[in-house]
């Protein structure tokens, strides 16, 4: 259902996306801590007369106007999200005083994440400058939006220091700036109207979520019962030459970068618990459904929003690395646009995945670690320069309160990134380390660019 307009605010109920976050958050919260707050943080460099504070305060206000979509807020029932509109300078001063941070004591937006000052989400978006490491933070739950939501968000609210946008009217009209839901993009027919096929196709996805023979799926190793810790994060960056051999080498076996990454990320974690009986791999992959969504939804206009969608990735644990490359290049390759209902059975899959996560008697498979999650090249969202102001480094973080271990894989001013997030409970910084470093030469001796074992 498209938002609504109430006495004094907008609503609209939350699509099963955002539903599905939410529940997750909800599900995390006895813990005292959120799982898979998101946290886009950027570093900068700018000329010292700049008052940067200032400007990125002035930008976080304009930005309002552009993006209500940061204001949002749970109802009580935590069913529906609601806007209110601003209406003068002093709600507007009010708002920002909340929500728009100066952090003096965080040595970096890595430290303010993992020192866990916020261990839960503020009710709305929120916004941080780091002054000891120049670093810009946006910070929100999950269902809000995603990463590449993020970074449109970003790259917009930095615009704003370059080419500020005019005086804004306290009219409420910004509200017609509120993003649709994926279901009114795509044109989701009403349920009477669906093909039952949906429902069929969808089901036949979660039979991926476990093994054929009820056995448990591959786990790196035996975690402990315990409450979890703060979100660490580890990061391996292949240099520009690194980067262009394996991007040319890639394109050279008709490749793409995402099966081939994913392929060192299994095989590598296949190789960390080699005496496991499990003969299956089952995690799930992450699909950018911006890209297929017509204009201007596939832009910034609608960064603050959910358009991602996991589905399970099942692969034997004894298949060779090129085996696996086959496998995930047709797995990642699914058509989601022409004659494929694909973005329908989305929304019959995440009622499904819903259907079972809020149903107490239901047993929840084991998932393989990790999760990967290509977020491809940077710039085709963030540019390197605003103005006066440059853009110097990215970087991603999800807090984690479980075991799982998240890769988030970029491509940043010519180099490739391998970001992985842990709480530091259920992982060791160093064999996070050292399992990166095996993913990094695998990839590079899977592609002859030099010999490596594990």
């Amino acid at each position: 259902m498209p938002w609504t307009q109430k006495e004094d605010y907008w609503e609209a109920p939350l699509d099963v996306h955002e539903q599905f976050f939410n529940h997750i958050k909800d599900l995390t919260i006895p813990t005292g801590r959120e799982n898979w707050m998101i946290m886009l943080n950027a570093e900068l460099s700018y000329p010292p007369e700049l008052d940067i504070t200032t400007q990125l305060r002035k930008a976080w206000k304009a930005i309002r106007f552009r993006h209500p979509g940061i204001a949002t807020e749970l109802d009580p029932s935590g069913q529906n999200k609601r806007y209110y509109p601003i209406h003068d300078e002093g709600a507007l001063e009010s708002w920002a005083a909340t929500t728009f941070n100066v952090v003096e004591d965080a040595p970096s937006a890595y430290e303010f994440l993992h020192s866990a000052i916020v261990r839960i989400a503020p009710p709305q978006a929120t916004c941080y400058w780091i002054p000891k490491s120049n670093e810009l933070a946006l910070l929100s739950s999950h269902w809000r939006w995603d990463a590449h939501g993020s970074l449109w968000l970003m790259h917009d609210l930095l615009s704003e220091l370059e080419s500020p946008s005019l005086v804004s009217t306290f009219t409420g009209q910004e509200a017609r700036n509120l993003a649709p839901s994926l279901d009114e993009v795509v044109g989701m027919p009403e349920k009477e109207d669906w093909d039952p096929n949906w429902e069929v196709q969808a089901a036949a996805l979660h039979a991926d979520a476990v093994t054929s023979d009820g056995t448990p799926a591959f786990t790196m190793r035996e975690y402990p019962q315990m409450l979890p810790g703060n979100t660490a994060r580890s990061e391996i960056v292949f240099s520009v030459e690194e980067t262009s051999a394996v991007l040319a080498a890639i394109r050279a076996r008709g490749l793409t970068v995402t099966p081939v990454i994913n392929a060192s990320v299994i095989e590598e974690a296949v190789c960390r618990n080699p005496n496991s009986d499990a003969s299956r791999f089952i995690s799930y992959g992450i699909f950018d459904l911006r890209k297929y969504c017509p204009p201007p939804s596939n832009g910034s206009t609608e960064a603050v929003s959910h358009r991602v969608l996991g589905l399970p990735l099942n692969v034997s644990t004894r298949a060779s690395w090129i085996e696996l490359v086959g496998t995930l290049k047709e797995y990642y390759g699914r058509s989601w646009t022409g004659e494929s209902d694909a973005l329908f059975v989305r929304r019959a899959f995440v009622e499904q995945i819903l259907k079972k996560m809020e149903d107490p008697g239901a047993q929840h498979p084991v998932v393989s670690e990790p999760y990967f999650n290509n977020l491809g090249i940077v710039e085709g969202y963030l540019g390197h320069r605003y103005g006066d102001v440059k853009v110097k480094n990215v970087g991603f973080n999800d807090t984690i309160i479980t075991a799982a271990l998240v890769i988030h894989c970029f491509t940043w001013r010519g180099k490739l990134h391998l970001s992985l997030g842990y709480n530091e409970v259920f992982h060791e910084a160093g064999f996070v380390e050292e399992y990166l470093l095996a993913v990094k030469n695998n990839v590079l001796a899977n592609l002859g660019l030099t010999n490596s074992e594990h």
